[in-house]
């Protein structure tokens, strides 16, 4: 008797998105904003065709960038008013930004098996500056070691930028992992182990925050969730075949005490209809498509209009031997005293 095929179809092996297929990008600082644009080299290797600019790349607005169209709430408001001047709130905006952007490297090379250090300064490319490890820094650290720990989890890529052609934005994804917190488990006994091959989890995308004061959590996150949403849409387009299925807000934090603790935030309702009606805000606020501005190059220097005169010219040579015979006259004076 002939044996019957089985009807039980076989779990097909994992195989991670293709984030090296993504197109490199650039950033440059504009007036209006952040954008992102093709790299120059890469454009003129692959597309030959086109005698190709800084000027006439596409440009496309950051998620953030765009996000600004939009009143950032009532606590920014606060904030800024509570501040003694714009100046002096814009100064502590860039520190808490240079600050996070030391969190974020350093979550990234955590995630990457590599031990941090604390009690080795960390080299600041902003301010070419070599700072110390302070203790709110330390604890925000902290605070998302706690969550690797928490979890079981395959990261599939960190700082991943999606250049997309077809989108109207762009941006860089902090996080893009396979996660799975199993049941029984306890933090120990999770510890940030790889999931198996094949094993069912769920694919989900995280934007990292450092959260001071954790009062101002839901008025963050209800701006927080459009970012994350952007960047839902831009990888799905991107990555059809590994779409994401969560998308979520990770609140590292530093004002805990005794065990390290964060707030993951799941964005449960689609915003995907609200973000599209910013964009449409922001493109009728700049105008659309954007057209760059790039400051000039740095002069190489100045051509002279006046034609050389040779007897009013005093040569290297003349003066090196008049600085050599005022050194002679002075060394003779002082050995005759």
């Amino acid at each position: 008797m002939a044996k019957r095929a089985s009807s039980t179809r076989r779990k097909q092996a994992y195989q991670a998105p293709n984030i090296q297929s993504l197109t490199p990008i650039e950033r440059i600082d504009f007036s209006f904003g952040r954008a992102y644009t093709p790299l120059l080299t890469y454009l003129e290797d692959n597309f030959k065709t086109q005698g190709w600019t800084k000027e006439n790349r596409q440009h496309l607005p950051s998620v953030t960038t765009v996000q600004n169209v939009k009143s950032k709430g009532i606590g920014f408001d606060k904030w800024l008013g509570n501040s003694n001047s714009y100046e002096d709130a814009m100064a502590e905006g860039r520190l808490a930004a240079r600050d996070g952007t030391q969190i974020h490297l350093c979550i990234e090379q955590l995630s990457m098996g590599v031990d941090i250090d604390f009690d080795n300064p960390y080299f600041d490319p902003d301010t070419q500056e070599v700072r110390e490890w302070t203790e709110p820094m330390i604890k925000f650290m902290q605070s998302a070691n706690q969550f690797f720990l928490d979890h079981a989890m395959h990261i599939e890529g960190n700082e991943v930028a999606l250049f997309d052609p077809r989108k109207d934005y762009t941006g860089t994804i902090d996080m893009v992992a396979r996660i799975k917190v199993e049941e029984g488990l306890t933090p120990a006994q999770a510890k940030c182990t790889d999931l198996k091959e094949g094993e069912d989890a769920v694919r989900m995308l995280i934007d990292i925050k450092t959260l001071k004061n954790v009062s101002t959590l839901q008025s963050k996150f209800k701006n927080h969730r459009y970012q994350v949403q952007a960047y839902k849409m831009l990888w799905n387009d991107l990555f059809p075949e590994h779409p994401i299925d969560k998308i979520a807000v990770l609140y590292v934090m530093n004002s805990w005490r005794g065990t390290p603790k964060y707030k993951l935030k799941i964005v449960e309702e689609d915003l995907s209809q609200e973000w599209e009606a910013l964009v449409t805000l922001w493109k009728d606020e700049h105008g659309w498509p954007i057209k760059p501005v790039y400051a000039k190059p740095r002069p190489k220097g100045i051509r002279s209009c006046f034609k050389t005169k040779k007897e009013m010219m005093i040569t290297d040579s003349k003066l090196k031997e008049n600085t050599i015979i005022e050194y002679q006259d002075n060394k003779t004076e002082k050995e005759a005293t």
